[in-house]
C-alpha cells in the first residue's frame, strides 16, 4: 500500500511539474506576443510620421501646377497597369531566340 501511495505522489508531482512548465512557456509566449505587438504599433506610428513629413514636403498642389506649366500629362497608376511579379524564378536560357 505504501508503494502505491509513493508512486501516486510521484506521478502527481511529475504532472504538476509538467503543467507548471507549460504555464511558464505560455506566459513567456504571451509576453513575446505583447512585445511584438508593441513594436508593430511603434513601427506603424513611425511610418505614419515619415509619410506625413514626406507629404508635407512634397506639396502635391505645387507639383501639379509645375507639371501643368511644363505641359506634362500624367497617367494614374492602377493595379491593372502594374505588371505582376512572377512567383516562380525565371532563369535565362542558353539560346538567343
Amino acid at each position: 500500500m505504501f508503494f502505491r501511495a509513493a508512486i501516486l505522489i510521484l506521478c502527481i508531482t511529475a504532472i504538476a511539474g509538467a503543467l507548471l512548465s507549460i504555464r511558464r512557456q505560455q506566459i513567456e509566449s504571451e509576453r513575446a506576443i505583447a512585445q511584438t505587438h508593441k513594436q508593430i504599433h511603434e513601427t506603424r506610428r513611425s511610418l505614419w510620421e515619415v509619410q506625413t513629413r514626406a507629404a508635407q514636403q512634397l506639396k502635391p498642389l505645387a507639383l501639379e501646377h509645375r507639371l501643368r506649366a511644363a505641359q506634362m500629362e500624367l497617367e494614374p497608376i492602377s493595379p491593372t497597369t502594374i505588371r505582376p511579379v512572377p512567383t516562380t524564378p525565371q532563369f535565362a536560357t542558353g539560346s538567343n531566340h
